[in-house]
């Protein structure tokens, strides 16, 4: 059941159907089994000719959230509302071992619309949809002792995917490490921030309120 609007040539321009996927009677007002839908738009190329490109609205869940998507004519989905983004400080201090890449305890929530960040446990954003998304994470570090390299970077899925600032370090010198990428992610993938240094010791992330964040937008398809 649905509708279908036509130009004076008589080819459909826009169309609505109702989608029952549960077999149930298709016929008369929707019922709550019954409540899936799009709308379809037509691109005509020319007066007489054919549809050359169609574009599909719908409804979506992602993580409890119901957004409107749309489909484009190369399949691919990209969210138009409701996009999934969040955001987390560290306001208190954190040790930062030297030699390898820790992660950053980002344990203050700021906000997050799809549930998709872990403040207590891993500390990662959980990719709800897949798609492009921007990336930002910033820390500052008081250095006891100087650092050949002090590095930020980007991880999805525990894989270095891109780094930030890379910088030589002084002893008694505080310095703020920032990274921010757009990068594909695709469903359930996971983000995280961590830093590296070269100090003889370990250092401590500056235990400030909103001066260490990490933030994460859905940008589209």
């Amino acid at each position: 059941m649905g509708w279908i609007i036509y130009n004076s040539q008589g080819e459909p321009l826009v169309t609505q159907e109702q989608h029952d996927h549960t077999s149930a009677d298709a016929s008369g007002p929707m019922t709550d089994d019954e409540h899936d839908g799009f709308s379809e738009y037509d691109e005509i190329a020319a007066p007489g000719a054919g549809a050359a490109n169609k574009l599909r609205l719908y409804a979506e869940d992602v993580s409890g959230v119901t957004s409107l998507a749309a489909k484009n004519s190369a399949g691919d989905d990209s969210l138009m509302s409701h996009p999934p983004r969040a955001r987390a400080t560290r306001d208190t201090a954190q040790s930062v071992a030297p030699g390898s890449f820790v992660k950053i305890q980002y344990a203050t929530q700021v906000y997050d619309t799809h549930a998709a960040y872990d403040p207590t446990t891993d500390y990662d954003f959980t990719a709800p949809i897949g798609g492009a998304y921007f990336i930002s994470g910033q820390v500052v570090i008081a250095f006891g002792s100087g650092s050949l390299d002090s590095i930020i970077a980007i991880f999805v899925n525990g894989v270095d995917a891109g780094r930030g600032s890379h910088l030589e370090v002084a002893a008694g010198i505080t310095i703020t490490l920032v990274v921010n990428d757009v990068l594909v992610l695709a469903l359930n993938d996971t983000v995280d921030i961590r830093v590296q240094h070269a100090s003889s010791g370990s250092e401590n992330v500056i235990g400030a309120v909103t001066t260490n964040h990490f933030t994460v937008c859905y940008l589209g398809a």
